[in-house]
């Protein structure tokens, strides 16, 4: 194993501490589109040599004009600082960054500038784009930026509980469970006409022995024709998140399941409790 690939494997461990933690607010993204295709790759803020680079595009840089002609590659770059930070960004113009390698250029779309990166953070983001792209060609990233971003938060390998009804969603249940969150939470987020939350979604889990937990979200299950709802579970257990996302059915009826299954004897399944059928304007 290379320096690179063992700091990362130790950041990897770091980033399960607490979300307070000076080592979790390191910065991090998703790099996607270019010659990435559809794969997207979450890389962190760290060097060959383990020391941690700036936020992008870096105190070094120089703010220029566009490049004239505009250089036909270029790769997004999210954020990636909270667990809804990715569909965020896609629901609100796309990723905050466009890095350009040929001009070894950053647009920062959400103002319109243009920086011209220094020497050491070019060829650090050049190779981290060659870490991913070799993992690609493997066959070993994940489709899309949401997909990339809650595999690298270790999402699929926590376990999941429902409360209150005690539902507990692990092992396959809990893959099936996060593949359907991230069909939701490509969705876009929509602003509530009530607060109404009625169920609290924890996750628990351990990355590379260390213990990992805490408030995922929560969910109201479909009624009277109208959609479900996800919230995310912002910081501290915070259930004042004001936007929502609409849940695909699947998301509904793993979460139902769960809670039929905590709610027959011994724990056995029962029949699922029953969903409505919704459309579109009932969202």
């Amino acid at each position: 194993m290379n320096v690179r690939r063992f700091v990362i494997a130790l950041v990897v461990a770091l980033l399960a501490l607490p979300a307070g933690s000076a080592v979790a607010k390191s910065p991090s993204y998703i790099i996607a589109g270019g010659e990435l295709g559809a794969y997207a790759y979450q890389f962190y803020g760290i060097t060959e040599s383990g020391e941690w680079v700036e936020e992008l595009p870096g105190s070094d840089a120089r703010e220029v004009d566009a490049p004239q002609p505009l250089p036909s590659l270029a790769y997004d770059l999210y954020q990636s600082g909270g667990t809804l930070s990715v569909p965020y960004q896609l629901a609100n113009g796309g990723p905050k960054l466009r890095y350009y390698p040929e001009a070894q250029m950053i647009h920062e779309r959400s103002t319109g500038r243009w920086f011209s990166l220094s020497l050491e953070l070019a060829a650090f983001l050049d190779a981290s784009t060659e870490d991913a792209l070799a993992l690609g060609a493997k066959g070993q990233l994940e489709v899309g930026p949401i997909a990339a971003d809650f595999r690298a938060r270790h999402l699929f390998e926590m376990t999941y509980t429902v409360s209150p009804g005690g539902g507990v969603l692990s092992g396959a249940e809990a893959e099936a469970f996060v593949r359907q969150l991230i069909e939701t939470v490509s969705r876009s987020p929509r602003v509530p006409t009530d607060e109404s939350r009625s169920l609290t979604i924890n996750l628990k889990g351990k990355v590379n022995g260390t213990g990992y937990g805490g408030v995922l979200g929560f969910y109201t299950p479909p009624a009277d024709g109208r959609r479900g709802r996800f919230w995310s579970g912002g910081y501290a257990g915070d259930d004042r998140t004001p936007y929502y996302f609409a849940t695909t059915e699947g998301l509904d009826s793993v979460i139902s399941k769960a809670l039929a299954t905590a709610a027959s004897p011994e724990g056995l399944e029962g029949p699922a409790a029953p969903t409505t059928a919704v459309t579109e304007a009932g969202a």
